[in-house]
Formats: structure tokens, sequence, C-alpha cells
């Protein structure tokens, strides 16, 4: 799971820092765009075996390569993430408390 999240300018987004399980996601988003592992793999430039292998759950998609596999996936990294526990983007801002 995620222990950080690297802090980047205002405008740009906050990439995981440690390894993710996204074996659900990464399937669920592969198949609504018709993409066979090979083709992600291809697109990524990896050896056809390791998106098989995060996809079962085998290994932890590295949090190096998550823009690289949003982009395989024709998605945005919000929505790769959007869901994935302990992947949360942002931290809240936070808010006054009334007196």
């Amino acid at each position: 799971m995620i222990d950080q999240i690297t802090n980047l300018e205002d405008g740009d987004i906050a990439l995981p820092t440690a390894s993710l399980d996204l074996s659900t996601k990464m399937r669920d988003l592969r198949a609504r765009q018709g993409l066979k592992q090979s083709e992600v793999a291809r697109r990524m430039r990896l050896d056809p075996s390791i998106p098989s292998l995060w996809e079962q759950g085998k290994r932890l998609v590295p949090a190096n390569r998550v823009r690289a596999l949003a982009d395989a996936l024709e998605v945005s990294v919000e929505e790769l993430l959007e869901g994935v526990s302990g992947a949360g983007l942002r931290v809240p801002s936070e808010q006054p408390v009334a007196a």
C-alpha cells in the first residue's frame, strides 16, 4: 500500500511513492478498453509476463510505473487510482470551523 505521496506544484497530481495492488482495477480498465495484456506490455515496453503478474496480484505495480500504466490503458492516473485502497491522490485542505 501507499506510505507516502510525492509533493508536486499546484495543478500537478501527486503520484504514489510505494508499490500498489492494482490487479482488479487494471483488469477492469484493460477489458473496458478491449486491450490484451500483451498490448499493455508492448505499450509500456515491458516483458509480457509483467502485466500478467500485476493482474494476478502476484506482483505489485511499482510507483514509478503508475503513469505509464495509465497511459497504456488510455486513462488518467486519477481514474486508474480511483477506488484503490490507500491510493488517495490529494489530502483535503482543512476548513476553518465556524465559532
